[in-house]
């Protein structure tokens, strides 16, 4: 109708909405068991803060108990009391789940409402905020309001949003159980249940946080739940590069890691899965993938 021809996907952005994440643990508490050091980010651990000053919170109570009254038009003096007992109760909650031991630079920030991880040159960078606070003090969008009733999201408290912002060059998956290469198209973004599976693929690897148990190796401790109705997750992204300085010993190392599969006898499913994952992790960052799939993998006889 307009000429218009859609040429290719620059960016896209995937968000998931809610009041808490699973457990009842509110987004607050996550932040704050994350810069306390409770729990630690399994990459992209560089951090930016954003929260309010005491000021600002006088203000914002202030704010909540008039929006309050309006919205709730009390008739008499009980009614005022109870909707002023509610602002104050659901204040009082805000700043118990806001309390915590801070580190470095973050002891200055109170009541944090942003954090994001990743920069601007990241091909990938998440943010969780208090949405809630951008619609009242940026700009209301009534229809979001209307999203999160039909969702059964309460918004007289307090809305988070959890936001992925994939670049261009961030858009192809591997299929770890197969090997299957694919790159994110359009298709993949007609249906919500597809929109969903995109989000909770790049929220298992850039939005992942382990329980600290003191050990060096953050991959293996144990991962905090976040999400409701987490799947469990067979796609990952991979960045794909164009080096150019393969070496003979590259192709060595990428030969013996795919040895190992039939070196090792009787190896776990999950050895397996850990061991694909390297291989195409290499190959991928070496500019590998001709040798893998004509010269490595037809010299052995593949496990099913």
């Amino acid at each position: 109708m307009y000429g218009l021809k859609y040429k290719s996907i620059s960016r896209l952005d995937l968000c998931y909405d809610c009041n808490d994440f699973v457990g009842g643990m509110s987004p607050r508490r996550l932040i704050n068991s994350f810069l306390s050091g409770r729990f630690l980010k399994n990459g992209q651990p560089s951090y930016t803060l954003q929260g309010d000053t005491m000021s600002d919170k006088r203000d914002q109570l202030v704010d909540a108990i008039i929006g309050a009254l309006r919205e709730q038009s009390p008739e008499n003096e009980n009614d005022t009391k109870r909707i002023l007992q509610s602002v104050v109760n659901e204040r009082i909650k805000r700043t118990d789940d806001s309390r915590c031991t801070l580190r470095g630079s973050a002891k200055n920030v109170r009541d944090i409402n942003y954090i994001s991880f990743g920069s601007r040159s990241s091909a990938v960078c998440t943010y969780m905020y208090n949405k809630t606070k951008e619609l009242r003090e940026v700009k209301e969008k009534p229809y979001i309001r209307q999203l999160w009733k039909l969702n059964g999201i309460d918004d007289s408290r307090d809305v988070w949003r959890v936001e992925i912002s994939i670049k261009s060059d961030a858009k192809t998956l591997l299929k770890t159980d197969t090997g299957e290469i694919f790159t994110i198209s359009t298709d993949m973004l007609k249906l919500q249940a597809d929109i969903e599976s995109l989000f909770y693929i790049y929220a298992d690897k850039y939005f992942d946080f382990r329980i600290n148990d003191l050990t060096k190796n953050k991959s293996r401790m144990k991962s905090v739940s976040i999400f409701e109705h987490m799947p469990v997750i067979t796609t990952r992204p991979v960045r794909l590069t164009l080096r150019q300085d393969v070496t003979k010993a590259d192709k060595i190392f990428l030969r013996k890691l795919v040895n190992i599969e039939n070196e090792i006898p009787f190896p776990t499913e999950q050895f397996i899965d850990a061991l694909r994952i390297v291989q195409y992790e290499y190959t991928f960052s070496k500019n590998l993938a001709a040798f893998l799939a004509y010269k490595a993998y037809p010299e052995i006889r593949r496990r099913p």
